[in-house]
């Protein structure tokens, strides 16, 4: 969930205003009245997330509806307008994404633009008013103003308000994303506590990314302001010898002169906060696009228009972004060979119905770390149409076909609290490529297990002190302990290497005199077809469906332990959430009502997201209770 910015003008005239820019940008030798109306989308705020983009007539598969050419886009083939060269990543000089270290990522570049923008923009927008037209320069403008004015639902925000102390700070920090910063740290902190244990992995990887860009960004204000005072000038457009001012033709304010000794510090000082506004719009809005920069992380833009269409899981009614030769992009309607004409007639093609793209297959605990929302507990499928009432009710599922549960935590756990022998067989997971990414999943039907979390199952299943190949499993974990510097290289090696190596131990995780081997005796026990370890081994070679049946109702034992923990933890969520709840309600008093609403908000997409993780717990233990799940 992000909230709009009211700038001074409706969002309908900013959108207008934008499309007369886009359009003058055009290429083509047609007059801008036939350009606009090539353009087959248009602003809407009655769709369900509150902004997105409809269509202006009836369209057809795979029409054209958009078309954004290259100087029209934000990248870093754009940004040489804008940033010293030492800053913007090439095909021969690729990003860094170490402080002090340059050129700085595609992330960073657009994040320090936009932070940079944004301040211009909020001290001068009141002599512009809405006067601004399309054909005076202001690229930024016309853009910025249709960017999201905060994004209080995304947890990020919640982390960097706890932890940050900018709060008061000179400048425009803690305006970035107000409403959200201004509903109490102890109601934040309750929220994020109340978070599921996979979003709240989730949102470490996300704080983790935020803050090296971070770190990077504010070592350049503070050890190389320089660097930041160019403007149009350094260009080779303007040298009238003022860095101080915004650059007349973008809107970009460069840092005054007032702030070189304070390492950019001074009005234009960039906070923490406000840096997140921007970083979140780049992460949020960006799409791919191929511009053979070394580092793939960096070949993304931002395009306007296209920004402000909402995602879908639902293919039928997923337009398709494409890439034209000159480096520009542009969108078409949902391909034919995407949908069931025969059941969907025109449905996603009307005028009126909401453009779609994909933000990729991601979970719901995916979509709320990196963009604040989830997709509705009820998701239309293509094949749901023409489907009677009982059919619909009688699906299990409904909801996000990528929805899912990561339950590595309980799992690593499990093998942990068998000793040694559970840390050997998480180094075996790993040699074969299967430690972590252990998930259970609503979809397709019945409610199941990964494969990844079956494989690691049958292997804590297996009994050592009856296991047949013991000796092999422990003859491994002697190697673990004793080579652990090897381990890349272990991990590199083929099963006969590893196999041939087992010799080296004595059976029970230690060597004989700095080097026995294991008896005959054992070495026939590890050769034999029933042990439960080499059968294990076969699984995952597809040469057996099943270790043993002993070990398969041990596996379905421990599911339906995991599926309970689950249960278990989701409802203490719950309890954390109660209290935050609480705790909006006791700070109430005196709160603006779009604070009131944002707390609400934030509330009800972790409610949502613990009730999913509920429903989805239930539905595997049901299957796995029933052995509806064929492994």
């Amino acid at each position: 969930m992000s909230t709009r910015n009211p700038g001074l003008s409706s969002p309908e005239e900013q959108f207008e205003r934008l499309v007369r820019f886009v359009t003058s940008h055009s290429s083509n030798e047609k007059s801008e009245t036939e350009r606009r109306q090539e353009i087959k989308v248009r602003l809407s705020l009655d769709v369900p997330a509150g902004r997105g983009l409809v269509y202006t007539e009836d369209v057809q598969p795979d029409q054209l509806l958009l078309s954004l050419p290259s100087d029209c886009l934000l990248n870093a083939r754009t940004l040489g307008r804008f940033l010293h060269p030492r800053l913007i990543p090439t095909k021969t000089s690729p990003s860094r994404s170490k402080p002090g270290s340059y050129p700085l990522s595609s992330t960073q570049s657009l994040s320090l633009i936009l932070c940079r923008w944004r301040s211009s923009w909020k001290s001068r927008r009141g002599d512009l008013a809405d006067s601004i037209d399309a054909k005076d320069g202001k690229s930024f403008d016309h853009f910025g103003q249709t960017l999201p004015e905060s994004f209080p639902t995304v947890p990020l925000v919640w982390q960097v308000v706890i932890e940050d102390d900018e709060v008061g700070e000179g400048g425009d920090g803690v305006s970035d994303d107000a409403p959200a910063m201004r509903l109490g740290k102890d109601f934040l902190r309750a929220l994020l506590e109340s978070l599921p244990r996979d979003e709240k992995k989730l949102l470490s990887e996300v704080k983790k990314r935020f803050d090296r860009d971070w770190e990077c960004v504010d070592h350049l204000q503070r050890h190389d302001p320089d660097l930041l005072n160019y403007g149009s000038s350094a260009a080779g457009e303007r040298d009238d010898g003022d860095h101080g001012k915004p650059d007349d033709e973008t809107g970009i304010a460069t840092p005054t002169s007032s702030s070189r000794g304070r390492g950019g510090g001074g009005k234009e000082r960039i906070t923490k906060k406000s840096f997140l506004w921007s970083w979140l719009c780049v992460n949020s809005r960006c799409v791919f696009l191929q511009m053979d920069l070394p580092n793939h992380s960096d070949n993304f833009t931002m395009a306007p228009l296209l920004d402000m269409a909402n995602h879908t899981s639902q293919p039928s009614l997923e337009c398709k972004v494409r890439y034209t030769s000159k480096g520009g992009l542009e969108l078409y309607a949902p391909p034919a060979s995407s949908r069931q004409i025969d059941r969907l007639g025109r449905k996603g093609l009307c005028k009126g119905d909401e453009v779609f793209i994909t933000y990729g297959p991601h979970s719901n605990s995916a979509l709320l770390s990196e963009y604040g929302f989830l997709l509705p507990a009820i998701c239309p499928e293509d094949d749901d149409l023409g489907r009677s009432p009982e059919e619909l009710s009688a699906k299990e599922w409904r909801g996000n076909r990528y929805s899912q549960v990561n339950v590595d935590e309980v799992v690593t756990k499990l093998f942990q609290e068998q000793g040694q022998e559970g840390e050997t067989k998480l180094e075996l997971l790993s040699d074969k490529g299967y430690r972590g990414d252990w998930t259970i999943h609503p979809l397709p039907s019945p409610a199941h297990p990964s494969h990844r979390l079956v494989t690691a199952l049958r292997l804590l299943s297996i009994d050592l002190g009856k296991s047949q190949g013991s000796s092999r499993l422990r003859s491994y974990e002697a190697q673990s302990s004793l080579h652990h510097a090897d381990k890349r290289r272990r991990k590199k090696e083929s099963d006969s290497d590893w196999r041939s190596k087992l010799e080296e131990g004595d059976g029970h995780g230690r060597r004989k005199g700095g080097g026995g081997s294991i008896n005959g005796k054992e070495m026939e026990k590890v050769g034999r077809g029933s042990d439960e370890l080499e059968a294990w081994e076969s699984t995952l070679l597809g040469t057996r469906d099943k270790v043993s049946e002993s070990n398969e109702v041990r596996s379905r034992d421990w599911l339906s332990f995991i599926c309970s923990s689950v249960l278990e933890e989701l409802d203490k969520c719950r309890t954390k959430l109660d209290e935050a709840r609480n705790r909006l309600e006791a700070s109430g008093e005196g709160r603006k009502e779009e604070e009131e609403e944002q707390g609400k908000a934030c509330v009800e997409v972790v409610e949502r997201l613990i009730q999913e993780g509920i429903e989805i717990a239930r539905l595997v233990d049901r299957a796995n209770s029933s052995q509806d799940v064929e492994w």
